[in-house]
This record gives structure tokens, sequence and C-alpha cells, in this order.
């Protein structure tokens, strides 16, 4: 098992040397102003706004007057398409920031780069508890057997068509 995630570590380790990747903050309108106590509607758009990462919303509510105002007051920035049941918003891509497209990219490296630091950490776990047992004597040759035989019996069998 040490062995294994050493290889890991020696793959994705780098990703302890980089800083995190930054947020990209064009989309986040936290300043357009929507009393989130109002409605449901109105809650969920006051999240939308403020979450950076979402430049599209689908909501089933029905349009109350303080979000249809907060839409007006902010044509520019915010439209709103109503069909069927369904109110479509869309946060307009600001002067100079980054299009849907390149901000869809950015949000994926980010997730991966949190779901690599957060491998990384748990690699350097288990390598400093495989180095603990070893130093204090209770690690023997049998451990990395003793692993694979828990772990097998806990990963599921894939049926072949004579099990049936």
């Amino acid at each position: 098992m040490q062995a294994v995630a050493q290889r890991c570590l020696a793959v994705i380790g780098d990703v302890r040397s980089r800083p995190p990747l930054p947020d990209i903050t064009d989309y986040v309108f936290g300043d357009i102003q929507l009393d989130a106590s109002h409605c449901k509607l109105c809650a969920r758009l006051v999240e939308f706004l403020n979450d950076g990462t979402q430049t599209r919303l689908e909501l089933f509510e029905t349009m109350c007057d303080p979000g249809q105002r907060c839409v007006d007051a902010n044509h520019d920035r915010l439209v709103v398409q109503h069909r069927w049941l369904k109110n479509y918003f869309q946060k307009v891509q600001p002067r100079g920031g980054v299009s849907e497209s390149q901000l869809a990219k950015h949000v994926k490296a980010q997730r991966m780069d949190a779901e690599d630091r957060a491998r990384v950490a748990a690699l350097e776990i288990l390598l400093a508890n495989a180095q603990q047992r070893k130093g204090h004597g209770g690690a023997t040759e049998d451990d990395e057997d003793d692993d694979e035989a828990a772990h097998s019996r806990h990963v599921k069998r894939q049926r072949r068509p004579s099990d049936r």
C-alpha cells in the first residue's frame, strides 16, 4: 500500500507546490439589491446572483413584483425569459469578463484541483500512519497482504454471464 501511495504522490503531488486556482468573480452580482426573505423565487435569485460559478437559472416559481423590478433595473446584466411555467434567468457577460465557456472550464479546473489536493492530503495521512506503525514495530511484511485482503472483501465482484 505504501508503494502505491508513494507512486500516486509522485503523479499528483506537485499540487502542493502551486497555489490554488483563484475564483473568477465576473459573474458575482452581489451588488444587486433583492430581499431574499420575500419569497422562494427571491431567495433562489439572490443565491444565483451571488454565485459566480453559475450563469443560468431555471425556476418554476412565478415572477413576483420585487423580482421583476430587480430584473428591470438590471436589464444590462440580467435577462429573464418566461416560457410556459418557467422563468429562465441569464447573467449577461460583463464587458471584458470571461465567457461562459471560459468560466465553465475554470470551475472544472478548480474542482479537479481541489479534488487532487484532497487526494494528496489523504495519501499523506496514509503514509504517515504507515510510518508511525513501522516506528512502533506494529507493521509487518504481511500488512500489504492484509490491506489487499480487506479491500477485496469490500469490493463488489463483477458478475460473469455464467454466475446467473
